[in-house]
């Protein structure tokens, strides 16, 4: 990269932001049409309990990679919802063990859904093996940088 050249909306950063903002905006305006109930945000929360329920808030928030605090506000608000509940851990009773509810699972149900159908409508027109190419270079973007974050 030169730097005479170098224009900050043309790079892969600027980039990648712009379009996950775009992604956001059009998951919680799906998420609304379909009368789904939960945010962009909380939906992340959702999907990840369901992958592996009955996990602690930490490894959450490093899961959808949120301070605790965040994560905390997330949790409160889903369990108002009747989405997730929180269990003491039987080895450690300080900490609390994140599960979905049946309300919960239903969500994530409906949640797959939309989010299956957001991303064909945003693989559109993009051939097979460039999606692959592109997301191997964004992996390898984010492995770099996170690695350079536990120095």
């Amino acid at each position: 990269m030169n730097q005479e050249d170098f224009n900050p909306f043309k790079e892969i950063g600027f980039i990648t932001a712009r379009t996950h903002r775009t992604m956001l905006n059009t998951l919680n305006q799906r998420l609304i049409q379909n009368e789904i109930g939960i945010t962009a945000e909380q939906a992340f929360v959702i999907i990840n309990l369901f992958s592996q329920d009955g996990i602690p808030q930490q490894e959450l928030s490093d899961k959808i990679f949120k301070e605790k605090s965040s994560t905390k506000r997330l949790i409160d608000s889903l369990e108002r919802k009747d989405l997730i509940i929180r269990i003491p851990d039987q080895n450690d009773k300080r900490n609390k063990l994140i599960y979905l509810t049946h309300g919960g699972k239903k969500v994530n149900s409906k949640l797959r859904k939309v989010i299956f159908r957001l991303l064909t409508d945003a693989q559109e027109n993009i051939d097979k093996k460039e999606m692959e190419i592109c997301k191997n270079v964004l992996t390898q973007i984010f492995n770099n940088l996170n690695n350079e974050n536990k120095k």
